[in-house]
């Protein structure tokens, strides 16, 4: 009976842990305290093309094109909702990568989600005033997180690294603000066995990023 208790303890430990990696950006700097989360693009706004060099994912709604690393599949999770519309976000996965519900247990994987929240896009822009200024003794910066600023085209964005768990491994994301309340977010955890393959397909990623 004790071993079901903690087989269940971990799993529910997994499924919350996934939900923080798959809809990540507007928990990544304030702990969710003051941002509401993103009403999420609709799944048609994600689109594959298949181009000479590859695999591309683009939303034409923010002018966003990033290339789907080499043999990686993608996968749309979401809702479709009973208004007719729905809200979702995209899973870039390798061949060798295992998930037990969606978390992400072996092999690696990046998230790409985008919505629309006021308060997640403010949060953003003064994050990056913040750092401009030297400043990130303040609210709205997560204990034991680094930030940097990251430009993407004419956008500059939030690059940020969490700490290292050593069951779980390490979360990094990228989040840029748009306009005045649109949001992108890429995410990805490096599980321990996998965190230098994951880590240099990680920022070989970001190099493909293009906003326009």
């Amino acid at each position: 009976m004790k071993k079901n208790k903690l087989v269940v303890l971990l799993v529910l430990v997994a499924v919350i842990l996934a939900g923080v990696a798959g809809i990540f950006y507007y928990k990544s700097k304030i702990g969710g305290e003051k941002s509401e989360a993103p009403k999420l693009f609709s799944k048609g706004d994600y689109v594959v093309e298949d181009r000479a060099d590859g695999k591309y994912i683009v939303v034409n709604k923010v002018g966003l094109t990033a290339k789907v690393p080499t043999d990686w599949r993608v996968e749309f999770e979401g809702n479709d909702l009973p208004d007719g519309t729905s809200e979702y976000w995209v899973n870039l996965l390798s061949q060798d990568a295992e998930k037990k519900g969606s978390f992400l247990m072996k092999g690696c994987g990046i998230t790409i989600t985008l919505g629309y929240e006021e308060n997640n896009n403010k949060d953003l822009n003064e994050q990056i005033l913040a750092i401009q200024n030297n400043d990130q003794d303040n609210n709205l910066f997560r204990a034991g997180y680094q930030y940097e600023i990251l430009s993407v085209g004419k956008n500059r964005g939030i690059k940020w690294t969490g700490e290292k768990n050593d069951t779980f491994g390490k979360n990094v994301g990228l989040d840029i603000p748009v306009g005045s309340v649109q949001t992108i977010g890429f995410s990805s955890i490096f599980p321990v066995k996998n965190e230098v393959t994951c880590e240099n397909t990680w920022g070989d990623f970001l190099k493909t990023i293009d906003l326009k």
